[in-house]
């Protein structure tokens, strides 16, 4: 049952009200049936008495004679024609000994057939015990008479219910000898109380199992009835709960003196729907929404009122966070700058709404795109129109899409506008409608334009630079085979000469002499050196750049072994950690490990036990190989100068060098994208860290 059609609850009750004065009725007749069986039982003791006072003399026994002729006239009237079934029987074998036509209509048997068989014979084997426990205790003269209700078999098989009434028979303060029964066929009306109980008991189920508030006020507006659910809502045990603090309590005050508006006018007859506030038993607040309906008794008056209450709490919650919603949207429309709007999905694709900051942004009125279907089109560049329109019609296919075109101002310029679009299905996926938003993008086009012409202009200097870049690399080039071999000569002849003169006229020089010539080679030497790694220097950055994957174990393990390989075998410990394997230039990344190597070795071998360590660790995410000596260190307050060409932090005197291996090694490691770096204390050693940070891979 649906707890939006109170009506149904009223017509119910109306049906219950019905069947009880239906009910009421028959037991009226009932009452009546066994005023006349009392009356019955006193004429027929009169008659007994009558009967039995046979000793009187002629006059008195003629009188007597006419009153007993009178009175069993009137009692044989009363036995024939009583609406009720009379029988007449004894205690010995309980046998029939009158019966009227009534009782024989009831059982279905004939009088004739009924005077040879006793109530046992149709009584329903289920209520017989009972029964004969009523009629031993009457027998006996125990109770003077008894009533119950039973059930009979009649003839034809057909079960009815009786009422019956059996009185004893027989002198005053003595046991009875006979007894007189009446029954009242009560079969319908046992029906209509089984369908009352039947009905009323599907009513309170149904008023039960109701998932909303179903209640009943009387005139004076006491509650009468109030279901489990509403007992939630009010967070009440019992109806006698809420009767003891009254419904209008739980009703905030602002409400009341509605409700109670709403009470007055069902009672009228009017009825009625009010939503209101509750605060429950334990302070829960609800929205609840009322409809009632006046109900009426049997002669037509309004006696109650029917509420059938719904929760609507939800309802509200929703309500408002919708209106929330909307005022944001409606906000955020206002002072967004791109302009909603939604448009038909084909033909012209009108607009059927558009934000009013349409007419700030490109200075028309909302109703021009809504009254005119194809406005829109028509104010599109021309010369955009068709690469647009067919964008539009592939959204079915794709679903979104996003263009730009030129549209025209209502000043009559064309402003280049950003459309973001997407097309509405319904649930049966047919095109319903196209939702889009436009951004004035005119600032960016122009500025795109101008970076345009500016990287245009940008490229030519490129140009221009690179040819003179060019050009100075060629002149480098020449230089670099100046060096090579202009300069190579004469330091060949120098040293060759000072060889010849060591060689031929030693023994013709002093000691001084001969180490003067000895400072004459070795310079020679050393420029030579100086030479080669300048030209080191210059050509790395020309050296074309081969990536490979490379072990950088191995790879520090080889250039140790190549730095050492002139050392003793036990002049410096070396400990190698596990290093990653890198994405590089191999030649070149082993030139970084040989030269931190040789420096590390060089800058330790006045130590007692000269170790070099290789490893790397975690530098904010990135892995940073080092290589770490405890050898001589170096004052960190001149280590920038450490990876400049030809900067040196120690005289030839203590350890020779040209300055050029760690510009070298920044050089190679700034190639490979990454960066080095040096700490050290003197005295203590050093470590030269470098990162490799676009080539780095996992060992995993």
């Amino acid at each position: 049952m649906s707890a939006s059609s109170p009506e149904t609850y009223q017509s119910l009750l109306l049906a219950l009200q019905e069947k009880q004065v239906e009910l009421e009725k028959k037991n009226e007749e009932l009452r009546r049936a066994e005023e006349s069986l009392a009356c019955f039982r006193k004429e027929a003791e009169a008659a007994r008495r009558n009967r039995s006072e046979r000793f009187m003399d002629d006059t008195q026994q003629h009188i007597a004679s006419t009153s007993w002729v009178e009175s069993e006239a009137r009692f044989l009237a009363i036995f024939e024609q009583a609406p009720l079934g009379i029988a007449e029987g004894d205690f010995a074998g309980n046998h029939f000994i009158n019966v009227n036509q009534r009782y024989a209509d009831i059982v279905g048997y004939s009088i004739g057939e009924l005077k040879n068989m006793t109530f046992k014979d149709f009584t329903h084997p289920d209520d017989l015990a009972m029964d004969l426990v009523q009629m031993e205790k009457l027998a006996a003269g125990e109770i003077p008479l008894f009533a119950l209700e039973k059930r009979y078999v009649r003839k034809d098989g057909a079960i009815i219910w009786v009422k019956i009434t059996v009185a004893g028979l027989g002198p005053a303060g003595a046991k009875p000898i006979r007894c007189m029964a009446v029954i009242d066929d009560i079969t319908e009306q046992k029906a209509t109380v089984t369908a009352l109980e039947l009905s009323e008991r599907r009513y309170k189920t149904i008023i039960e199992a109701e998932p909303e508030c179903v209640k009943v006020v009387s005139a004076g507006g006491e509650l009468l009835e109030m279901n489990p659910a509403g007992l939630t809502m009010l967070e009440a045990s019992s109806v006698d709960e809420v009767r003891q603090h009254g419904m209008m309590q739980f009703i905030l005050p602002k409400y009341q003196v509605a409700f109670a508006k709403l009470h007055e006018g069902t009672i009228a007859g009017w009825g009625g729907l009010l939503e209101f506030e509750v605060i429950g038993l334990r302070g829960t607040p609800l929205w609840l929404e009322t409809h009632a309906v006046p109900l009426h008794d049997a002669e037509g008056r309004v006696t109650k009122m029917l509420g059938i209450t719904r929760d609507i709490t939800q309802r509200k919650l929703s309500a408002q966070a919708l209106k929330e919603k909307e005022e944001r949207l409606s906000f955020l429309l206002k002072q967004t700058p791109a302009v909603i709007y939604t448009c038909r999905p084909s033909g012209n694709f009108g607009a059927t709404y558009i934000t009013d900051n349409v007419q700030s942004q490109l200075g028309y009125q909302p109703r021009e795109f809504l009254e005119d279907s194809a406005f829109w089109v028509n104010a599109i560049h021309p010369e955009d129109r068709t690469r647009i329109l067919n964008d539009l019609t592939q959204l079915a296919e794709k679903g979104e899409r996003s263009h730009d075109y030129r549209f025209l101002h209502a000043d009559g310029t064309y402003r280049w506008m950003h459309d973001e679009v997407r097309l509405l299905r319904d649930a049966e996926g047919r095109p319903t409608e196209i939702i889009g938003s436009w951004i004035d993008i005119t600032s960016l086009k122009q500025a795109e334009e101008s970076v345009r012409q500016l990287n245009a202009g940008l490229e030519a200097r490129v140009l221009e630079r690179t040819a003179q870049l060019e050009a100075a690399s060629r002149e480098l080039e020449a230089f670099s085979y100046s060096v090579s071999h202009d300069l190579r000569a004469p330091l060949r002849g120098i040293d060759g000469f000072a060889r010849m003169i060591e060689e031929d006229c030693g023994d013709q020089l002093d000691r001084k002499g001969m180490r003067m010539i000895g400072v004459v080679r070795s310079e020679a030497k050393r420029m030579g050196q100086l030479i080669d790694d300048l030209l080191a220097f210059s050509r790395m950055g020309r050296k074309i750049f081969e990536h490979s994957s490379i072990d950088m174990r191995d790879l520090a393990q080889d250039a140790f072994e190549s730095v050492t390989s002139t050392l003793p075998e036990t002049a410096v410990r070396f400990e190698l950690g596990a290093l990653p394997s890198v994405q590089g230039d191999r030649s070149l990344l082993r030139q970084v490990f040989f030269n931190l190597i040789d420096n590390a070795v060089k800058f330790s071998r006045n130590q007692l036990a000269p170790v070099i360590e290789v490893g790397c660790t975690d530098e904010k995410g990135v892995t940073a190989f080092f290589v770490r000596d405890n050898g001589v260190g170096f004052d960190e307050q001149y280590g920038h100068k450490l990876f400049g060409v030809f900067q040196r932090l120690h005289s030839d005197a203590e350890f020779e060098g040209t300055g050029i291996g760690l510009a070298l090694v920044q050089r190679i490691i700034h190639r490979h994208g990454g960066k080095v770096w040096a700490s050290s204390e003197r005295g203590c050693g050093a470590t030269f860290y470098f990162t490799l940070p676009n080539s780095v891979k996992s060992n995993e």
